[in-house]
């Protein structure tokens, strides 16, 4: 056992040494209290050293954790962002598809609506033809009822349209306001055949 020394500051709450009664006493209360600073002292070198390395392990726990934690808040981050992306490219490529869907539908609407606008002029240019054949009918007709004498079974009103008056003649009409393919009489010109009156539309 290691031996302990009183130090300058030791005992200096004992009582004087006259105090005790039997020699030494004194010496050996100076010894008592030193070993006992001495196990004092030593027992919180140990606490120190012990809460020293406590805090060591500590710091090292809670950096690993911190690092950890990081890591995962970054791969959490990192995974956020590439499903941002993602649902960008998503919205993107069906924002891409509605514009073409929508650029398909003006365009067709707009090929139908000129198709319709087409075909109205048509049905316009077909009713200016159809009033002017109609027209040119009346006056050929009338032309060739005024140079005739009729009998008293001769009809005393206009002939209408395509009433076979002449069933000797066959009167064809020029493909310039009929839509014909071949060439016609106008101006009132017949001509003599062999076969029932026609109308050539």
């Amino acid at each position: 056992k290691m031996a302990t020394y009183p130090s300058a500051d030791t005992g200096w709450l004992l009582p004087p040494e006259s105090a005790y009664k039997w020699p030494g006493g004194w010496e050996k209360a100076m010894r008592a209290e030193a070993l006992g600073r001495s196990s004092y002292l030593s027992q919180m070198d140990q606490f120190y050293t012990e809460l020293e390395e406590a805090q060591r392990q500590f710091d090292e726990t809670m950096g690993f954790k911190w690092e950890e934690m990081e890591r995962e808040s970054r791969a959490r981050w990192r995974g956020l962002d590439i499903e941002e992306e993602k649902a960008g490219a998503q919205s993107s490529y069906w924002q891409g598809l509605l514009g073409l869907e929508n650029k398909k539908l003006t365009q067709e609407a707009e090929s139908e609506e000129a198709a319709l606008g087409l075909y109205e002029k048509r049905l316009d240019l077909l009713g200016e033809q159809r009033g002017s054949e109609e027209r040119l009918l009346e006056r050929l007709l009338g032309e060739g009822g005024g140079t005739t004498t009729q009998s008293a079974t001769t009809k005393s009103t206009t002939p209408a349209i395509g009433e076979n008056v002449y069933p000797e003649q066959s009167l064809r009409l020029g493909s310039s306001f009929m839509g014909g393919s071949g060439a016609g009489y106008l101006h009132g010109e017949t001509e003599m055949t062999d076969y029932p009156y026609e109308w050539y539309y």
